[in-house]
């Protein structure tokens, strides 16, 4: 995991120092102590195997075609916008997109329920092309 030096703050980075002082017994002794520093590196390797399937899954579906910044990416923004955002400023678009998320959200919480046939056909969307099938199959399907 990167991390950029203007996000490090002053205390981390005296502690880091500290650290860097420590024998790997010492080391040992204070992930003891301190159970956190073990969960955020188990969380630290879950987050680039994260990162690693989703360059995968993008890759695939790019059909190795080498990702273009001027593309649309992300709350109508390019990925070279995107990238280009200061911390500040993508800390707020994703405070933005998490909001307009539990809007919707709410939106659907209002929705009622209704009874249907168990023979009824609902529509559904597979590979683009609108199909109707069973309400029972819907049940069914992964």
């Amino acid at each position: 995991m990167v991390v950029k030096k203007e996000r490090i703050s002053k205390r981390v980075q005296r502690i880091a120092a500290l650290l860097k002082a420590c024998t790997p017994e010492e080391l040992a002794q204070l992930v003891n102590l301190v159970p956190q520093l073990q969960e955020a590196q188990r969380f630290a390797k879950v987050e680039e195997e994260a990162i690693k399937h989703f360059r995968q899954v993008l890759t695939h579906k790019r059909d190795g075609a080498p990702l273009a910044l001027d593309e649309p990416f992300l709350g109508g923004l390019t990925y070279r916008e995107y990238l280009a955002l200061s911390p500040e400023d993508e800390d707020a678009l994703w405070e933005r997109l998490f909001a307009e998320a539990e809007e919707s959200l709410k939106d659907l919480e209002e929705l009622e329920e209704a009874d249907v046939r168990p023979d009824a056909r609902l529509p559904t969307r597979r590979g683009g092309n609108p199909k109707w099938e069973p309400a029972s199959n819907r049940a069914l399907a992964p």
